[in-house]
């Protein structure tokens, strides 16, 4: 599944810094993401991963001075939830009554 940020700014509501054709692949930790990632950087302490990561886009609270595109979003933590749903759905069992169930006398 592949997203541009514009697609994501719009489903999240965030505010869009940087480029709007970025395409997003996929969401991982600021330390390990790779080109095609967004990341968070919602807590002060990782703000020293920002000079090496290779995330194609970042979730933030308020826009950062640095070259990478930004959502910048009220509430980050909420943001960055709806997201991993929007990437990693969740799947539930079909309902129903298994084909392949029995009942013991």
């Amino acid at each position: 599944m592949e997203y541009t940020l514009r697609e994501l700014a719009e489903l999240l509501g965030c505010q869009l810094v940087g480029n709007p054709e970025t395409k997003v692949k996929g969401v991982a930790e600021i330390q390990n993401a790779s080109e095609g990632d967004i990341t968070l950087l919602a807590n002060p302490k990782y703000h020293k991963f920002l000079k090496t990561t290779k995330a194609s886009a970042i979730i933030v609270g308020s826009p950062v001075d640095i070259g990478i595109s930004q959502l910048v979003c009220r509430e980050p933590y909420v943001s960055f939830g709806k997201l991993l749903r929007i990437f990693y759905p969740e799947e539930l069992p079909a309902s129903g009554i298994s084909d392949r169930s029995k009942i013991s006398e």
